[in-house]
């Protein structure tokens, strides 16, 4: 988030980073509490996947629109699960996906230093990491389109 923030990249779809707290499990990362328009919280895009709550048309698009942002911004979003994935409600009819956690890698070393600093591997990374993510939502579509109505965690 530091380097993202020193780079002025536009993190319009990012929810704020407040910073660490250290609590009897170890640290934990601060984010901002993502509301929808009408004062509710925000749910996960998994749970609006899960749930039907939205056509399979606007989800979708809402993840092409997500993955644009990404590229258009060099950003790296490394731990792609669904539930990292808010799916705001910014009216009635309208949705916005906003990314909470994930970002950045895994391990620092040259390899992160790389994706960072040269855009070659920050593209190639940004599409390594869509493809995971879209199997992900392949396998939860799938299991939906099959029938089966338990999940674990949304």
């Amino acid at each position: 988030m530091n380097y993202l923030q020193k780079q002025n990249t536009d993190l319009s779809q990012v929810a704020k980073y407040y910073g660490e707290v250290n609590t009897n499990h170890g640290y934990g990362l601060v984010y901002e509490k993502i509301q929808d328009y009408d004062g509710q919280d925000t749910k996960s895009l998994r749970y609006y996947i899960w749930k039907q709550l939205i056509p399979r048309a606007i989800q979708i698009q809402l993840i092409h629109e997500l993955k644009r942002y990404l590229s258009k911004n060099s950003i790296l979003f490394v731990d792609t699960s669904l539930t990292n994935i808010f799916c705001k409600k910014i009216d009635a009819d309208n949705y916005k996906l906003i990314i909470i956690d994930g970002l950045g890698a895994k391990r620092m070393g040259i390899k992160f230093w790389l994706y960072l600093h040269c855009k070659i591997y920050t593209k190639y990374k940004i599409f390594r990491q869509w493809q995971k993510f879209m199997q992900m939502y392949k396998k939860d579509t799938d299991k939906i389109d099959a029938g089966i109505t338990h999940i674990r965690r949304f």
